[in-house]
């Protein structure tokens, strides 16, 4: 479908591929393909915002994120959806690492069930159409944090925050 006028959050297909570090074809081909949510417009070609998305932490103190989910809620219960729903997310503590290795086990053993968590305290259960958002989200938290994932520097260059 053509409409006339992408989303406004949703990002042309050369700033996505630029960004990504591959090609714009690239990306149109997985969206062609349905591996990749994005769609023609009367402009071009748009990638479609990622379901799950950081709010990164504010100074001075760098304590607490944000991680906002696209989602439909019916009660504790999240899945891949259009609304917009932020929790808070403490930067220390194993929150962070504890929830990213929950979602590996999970994709490991029974993924049609949705992931137990707890955010800004509240009890969630995350459908898997959320997870690898989910886990992008909280590495990009890790290196911001920490200048590493599971302890590996990323760049000798990045200084955490």
């Amino acid at each position: 479908m053509n409409r006339t006028l992408a989303p406004p959050d949703w990002a042309p297909v050369e700033i996505e591929a630029r960004e990504m570090g591959i090609s714009a074809a690239q990306l149109i081909q997985w969206i062609e393909d349905g591996s990749l949510e994005g769609e023609r417009f009367a402009d071009g070609w748009y990638v479609a915002p990622p379901m799950v998305s950081l709010v990164p932490p504010e100074p001075p103190s760098y304590e607490t994120a944000g991680i906002a989910f696209r989602a439909y809620r019916l009660g504790p219960y999240l899945t891949a959806g259009r609304a917009w729903h932020v929790f808070k997310l403490p930067v220390e503590g194993a929150g962070p690492r504890s929830i990213r290795a929950q979602i590996e086990r999970r994709m490991k053993t029974t993924p049609e069930l949705p992931l137990p968590i707890e955010l800004a305290g509240e009890p969630l259960l995350i459908d898997s159409t959320l997870w690898c958002d989910l886990a992008a989200v909280l590495v990009s938290l890790e290196v911001l944090h920490t200048g590493a994932i599971d302890g590996i520097p990323v760049s000798e260059n990045e200084e955490p925050f």
